[in-house]
């Protein structure tokens, strides 16, 4: 894994937990704002006072919103780094076909699965300038993946209001 790898992975994972931390901690101290289909929140840390932000979008796998289909976050691990983007799929994937993402109707790329946890599987990918480009043309992406069994399954992701919130983010 490489510095910058490492490095948002860090901030990253720091992020998601301190989201996930006493929900009335954050309500003094959370901003959230919602670009089409993406939320970025953005939180100040009551022990270093510094803000920290993030993109993110939630599909759930069923109607009642109760359970997590796919989470994908998106953010900076340093301000002038290129932004990393985590895609939390379920446990029970089938890891040996592999996890593709699939922009529009563009070719299907193979992204690594870094690691599985109690609370799912982590897929973290450096967002080059070139791949932003193209996530922010498109309208839609594709998670593929596989069950138990090695059924193929697919969870869309709407790149709606993607390149606003990414904006929002980098303080552009």
């Amino acid at each position: 894994m490489n510095r910058i790898t490492s490095a948002f992975a860090a901030a990253s994972c720091s992020l998601v937990l301190m989201f996930a931390a006493a929900p009335e901690a954050a309500a003094q101290t959370e901003n959230v704002t919602t670009y089409r289909d993406w939320a970025v929140t953005c939180q100040t840390r009551p022990d270093t006072g510094t803000t920290e932000c993030e993109m993110s979008q939630i599909i759930y796998a069923d109607a009642a919103q109760t359970q997590r289909a796919l989470m994908v976050v998106v953010g900076y691990a340093q301000p002038n780094s290129d932004p990393g983007m985590l895609l939390f799929l379920p446990l029970g994937i089938s890891l040996p076909p592999g996890v593709f993402l699939q922009i529009d109707q563009g070719e299907p790329q193979a992204v690594p699965v870094e690691r599985c946890e109690n609370d799912g599987c982590v897929v973290q990918l450096i967002l080059s300038p070139a791949y932003l480009d193209v996530l922010k043309a498109g309208s839609q992406a594709t998670v593929h993946a596989h069950d138990r069994q090695r059924r193929r399954f697919t969870i869309p992701v709407s790149l709606l209001g993607f390149t606003a919130g990414l904006n929002a983010l980098s303080g552009s």
